[in-house]
């Protein structure tokens, strides 16, 4: 592989892609979607690599753009996911130099040669299933590509046709509509500022995510030339636990449509079982049959059960299906802001204590640190959060609580009382399940084999989960006589 150095004019280049690259990582983390100590500016001692580098046959033109490109540190900035469904790149990472060689995870090589040339090179590491950045540093120019369409993504080039590929290569995409690399690049830093592109909402996103909430808030608070990060930052964690508290508020109507998807489907299940009972050509089969028809029968009366209690509960805490009313919104969210909150400041104990333990290696206690740098950002900001959504619920919701408002505990997880009761109930209806099984066996033709293997081994399953529940019953009423009714 040659070592010569890139001409002047290259390099003129390459310090513009390296440039605008920088730019538009540090207007993400203006955004606040990275964390600022992530970006990694160039230039890098990249010596170590030029072996991994030789092996891939890279022109001496990328390795050298590797050596001055900015990186995103996806520990350090907390982030992942980067834009149009792809991923941060960081080509100090063999695996991401290997990556960058077969970007789409297709065949490399077919009928002519393979379709990333030596002197082309990803932007970005794809994500799930969408685009990828490609840059031709001959041609200066970039291709933004989707990989299940085989076209391009960039939003300037909407509408344009790509050329038929003649070039014999399948996995070719120089026919596919490009455009030079400083005007792709200048564009989305461009669309991050107009808020055309809002980061996130990639397959590792932080927290809850919805454009045109995001696109809100980002208005709101002065994005970009006035731009209140901090508010910004504390409406977004609003807006996640309000969004959290409305997924909760709503598992009535979810449990009812639920159980009515069950019994359609199991609806289904007993027609088709009913024909293979019609169809078969002998009476063991038959009899198999007939048994897991029997089993879908009793289900079915325990889901109409089930579906009649949900429905009461929809009647009683959702009523015309409205599981929240507008007036009491701030006590939900600040319910779930405080839930939240809690769980923060749990999780940077933990990570201190991870941090303190003895004989951690030094990346180790590097990784663990920058854990616990996270987890207290994260704690100090759900802090700012509560004080903000307690200010808005006393103001507009004075002398009342969530509870009040819901109509119920507000538990996550169920208190030890009510998990010992839901244990009783499961060994009830396991235990008479088995006596009802037991009994429709005795009508069971002695030569009806697979039927009693069947039989037999769902009986075997019932006593197992019967002794399991026991158990677990047993260690919950030891926790009740020691520790008093607790949320789970």
């Amino acid at each position: 592989m040659s070592t010569e150095s890139p001409s002047p004019r290259r390099v003129t280049q390459l310090n513009e892609v390296a440039g605008l690259m920088l730019e538009i990582y540090e207007t993400l983390a203006a955004m606040r979607y990275i964390d600022p100590t992530g970006i990694e500016r160039g230039p890098h001692n990249i010596e170590a690599l030029q072996p991994v580098y030789d092996e891939h046959n890279l022109d001496p033109v990328v390795v050298y753009l590797y050596s001055i490109l900015p990186y995103v540190d996806t520990y350090e900035a907390d982030q992942i996911d980067f834009i149009f469904g792809g991923e941060f790149a960081d080509y100090r990472q063999p695996d991401d130099v290997e990556q960058g060689r077969d970007p789409y995870y297709a065949n490399p090589e077919t009928e002519e040669d393979a379709y990333m040339r030596s002197w082309v090179t990803p932007l970005t590491n794809m994500g799930n299933h969408q685009s990828v950045i490609l840059y031709d540093t001959r041609k200066h120019r970039i291709w933004i590509v989707d990989q299940e369409g085989w076209s391009s993504s960039d939003p300037a080039l909407a509408g344009v046709t790509d050329r038929e590929n003649t070039s014999g290569n399948e996995n070719s995409f120089e026919h596919i509509a490009s455009r030079p690399a400083g005007d792709v690049l200048r564009d989305v830093v461009k669309w991050y500022r107009t808020l055309k592109i809002i980061p996130g909402g990639g397959e590792h996103s932080n927290g809850f995510w919805d454009e045109g909430t995001m696109r809100k808030l980002y208005r709101k608070h002065g994005w970009p030339n006035d731009f209140d990060g901090d508010a910004f930052e504390v409406d977004v964690a609003r807006a996640t636990c309000a969004e959290l508290a409305k997924d909760y508020a709503d598992q009535p109507l979810r449990k009812v449509e639920t159980y009515q998807q069950m019994r359609e489907q199991g609806a289904n299940n007993r027609d088709a079982l009913r024909q293979l009972i019609a169809d078969a050509t002998n009476e063991d089969d038959a009899w198999y049959d007939r048994f897991r028809l029997w089993e879908n029968e009793q289900s079915e009366i325990r889901l109409v059960e089930d579906e009649r209690r949900a429905k009461e509960d929809v009647e009683r805490l959702c009523p015309n299906g409205m599981c929240q009313k507008e007036a009491d919104l701030p006590l939900w969210e600040l319910e779930w802001v405080r839930r939240e909150w809690q769980g923060k400041n749990m999780i940077v104990r933990q990570r201190a204590e991870t941090l303190e333990q003895p004989g951690n290696d030094a990346d180790e206690q590097r990784r663990f640190a920058v854990d616990l740098r996270h987890a207290q950002k994260e704690a100090s900001l759900y802090a700012r959060a509560y004080d903000a959504a307690m200010a808005d619920a006393t103001r507009l919701c004075p002398g009342r609580t969530v509870e009040e408002v819901a109509g119920r505990k507000m538990h996550i997880a169920d208190d030890t009382l009510t998990s010992i009761e839901r244990n009783k109930d499961v060994i009830a209806w396991l235990s008479e399940d088995v006596e009802n099984i037991r009994l429709w066996a005795q009508g069971l033709p002695d030569n009806a084999t697979n039927a009693h293997d069947v039989v037999n081994r769902t009986i075997e399953g019932h006593e197992s989960k019967i002794a399991a529940a026991e158990q677990r019953l047993r260690d919950l009423e030891d926790q009740l006589a020691e520790d008093g009714n607790t949320d789970g």
